[in-house]
């Protein structure tokens, strides 16, 4: 890699270097330094522990690790929707972000043709089911339940809608 920055080229790379605490990992970056012609006359190298990134992401991903579990595994269907807003800033449809295999279960509807739809196209009913109450959730924050009866399935539901953003 030195070769390289003697031709020109930046070059960064990690490393991981264990010491008696456990490990620390440093972001290492030669960065050519080149002369009024043009050639490299000197090679800067910086570097940055970049140790508490490295645990951040760990646990970042950890986090995400369980939730995809929980949200596969759960034996209550799950869709996350997110809201769509037209020119003028008013909710008009919310879309399909993704699903659990147990709403695949209880509604018929694949994930393949559920996720990235609109819901007013995805369950043929014009206007998005549920609608006001799911923009009520999204814009109080406050969770709701409800127990329905979903004409184009056929099915009675026990429906709970939250919002998992913070105010």
């Amino acid at each position: 890699s030195i070769e390289m920055v003697k031709a020109g080229q930046s070059v960064s790379y990690e490393n991981v270097f264990p010491i008696a605490q456990g490990e620390r990992w440093i972001q290492v970056n030669y960065v050519p330094d080149f002369d009024r012609h043009g050639a490299v006359r000197a090679i800067v190298v910086m570097s940055h522990d970049i140790t508490e990134l490295k645990s951040t992401e760990e646990r970042l991903r950890q986090s995400e690790e369980r939730f995809r579990s929980l949200f596969e595994n759960m034996i209550e269907g799950v869709a996350i929707h997110e809201l769509i807003y037209d020119e003028h800033g008013k909710p008009e449809d919310y879309r399909i972000l993704d699903v659990n295999p147990m709403y695949e279960v209880y509604t018929g509807l694949t994930r393949e043709a559920a996720v990235g739809q609109k819901a007013s196209e995805l369950y043929g009913t014009g206007r998005p089911p549920f609608f006001d109450i799911y923009c009520q959730v999204a814009l109080t924050r406050k969770p709701m339940e409800m127990e329905v009866f979903f004409e184009p399935m056929q099915k009675h539901f026990h429906i709970s809608v939250f919002s998992p953003f913070a105010d």
